[in-house]
């Protein structure tokens, strides 16, 4: 990316005087990553950055928290056997992601130079990226979210055109939730579809784990070898690496769709019920709505004032949870940041593809492309 927009400004003599850059998933930590090349190029000494946003992104990585063996174990399997990045998620040997979160380093300096830093996170259903990572946080209020008072802000009419069969309980309120003392009693129970899922990995997983084994230990070789071959060359000072598409790429491209598409977002589909909902079918009381059409934008954002210094829901949760120091240190600078922060309840069981309308089809995920189009748009103008 940095190659091609320094390409296109400078040679190819296009002139564009504003940047915004979106990116979703393990996308969004190599936008950080890309950032901070920039603004070591000078890049942005010509170009304003204006926002900079992510969608279910695993700040501070994926690793599993805590001291059991099962812990251990499946950081063990993330680490050695999910390719280079699998290492830098799971955090062994990788000093990635205490690069991307150096306070004095150029991918910190990089983010404060936008006027408007956005983050979206999934309370519930991301297996991908779990909310305290996307947040950007050491307090999951949402693991029992049956002890959670929900409200949501009301969304605007116009984004449910479109989805007609959408309610506006999607964007939740933040300042206004507030974690109880006692357990609701909503929740508490797997939906059908929860149980329906557990049942279908049980009769699957026997015979697709050693495929997906197979596939992810083949790629994580290749692409050890790929990361050797681009050191190499850059020793060389060769300007680029290696352009083609390789057959090792295309393996992992397997091994991707394999785990995400079939497994979980096909899995769900079948599961779910027509509406793309994946709610208990237990009677639930309505939440609360809260109406801020009056102003300039329907939703407040979450901001964090400092260390997880939230107001509402975060505070009001009682328990931290059990995170290294290393990761505390991450949430303590990336929060030095203004982000704007929004928290968003999806139906479907598959939340990480939905939050970007993967499926391209009508529905929540819909919804919020919709809404951050807009608050895209009140950014650019601004």
């Amino acid at each position: 990316m940095n190659e091609f927009l320094v390409k296109r400004y400078k040679e190819d003599e296009v002139r564009f005087e504003k940047i915004s850059i979106v990116g979703y998933s393990l996308g969004g930590l190599i936008a950080r990553y890309v950032v901070g090349v920039l603004l070591e190029n000078g890049f942005f000494n010509n170009v304003k950055p204006i926002t900079f946003a992510t969608f279910a992104t695993p700040h501070l990585g994926s690793k599993f928290h805590g001291d059991s063996l099962n812990v251990r174990v499946l950081n063990f399997l993330g680490s050695n056997f999910l390719g280079v990045s699998g290492n830098d998620m799971f955090g062994f040997s990788s000093t990635v992601l205490d690069e991307l979160t150096d306070a004095e380093g150029p991918f910190i300096r990089g983010l404060k130079k936008f006027k408007h830093l956005q983050l979206f996170a999934n309370a519930i259903h991301d297996r991908t990226v779990p909310f305290f990572t996307a947040f950007i946080t050491d307090v999951d209020p949402f693991q029992k979210r049956d002890f959670v008072d929900f409200v949501y802000y009301e969304t605007p009419q116009k984004y449910l055109t479109n989805s007609p069969e959408v309610d506006d309980r999607i964007f939740v309120d933040m300042y206004n939730s507030r974690y109880r003392e006692t357990s609701s009693g909503i929740d508490t129970y797997p939906s059908v579809q929860e149980r329906k899922f557990q049942a279908f990995a049980l009769v699957t997983l026997p015979w697709v784990f050693p495929l997906i084994f197979a596939l992810t230990s083949l790629t994580t070789v290749m692409s050890r070898y790929r990361v050797r071959e681009a050191e190499k060359a850059m020793e060389a000072n060769e300007s680029t690496l290696i352009k083609r598409k390789s057959r090792s790429e295309g393996i992992a491209d397997l091994a991707y769709y394999t785990i995400d598409e079939v497994l979980l977002e096909g899995a769900m589909d079948t599961f779910e019920s027509p509406d793309g909902g994946s709610a208990s079918p237990r009677t639930t009381p309505r939440p609360r709505v809260t109406n801020h059409a009056r102003r300039r934008f329907s939703l407040l954002p979450i901001r964090g004032s400092k260390y997880n210094g939230y107001e509402g829901l975060i505070a009001s949760t009682p328990d931290s949870m059990n995170l290294d120091d290393k990761t505390k240190g991450w949430i303590h600078t990336l929060n030095q940041l203004p982000w704007e922060k929004y928290v968003v309840k999806l139906r479907r069981m598959h939340s990480h593809a939905e939050i970007v309308n993967r499926r391209n089809a009508p529905g929540q995920g819909q919804v919020v492309l919709d809404f951050w189009v807009e608050l895209m748009s009140h950014c650019i103008a601004d």
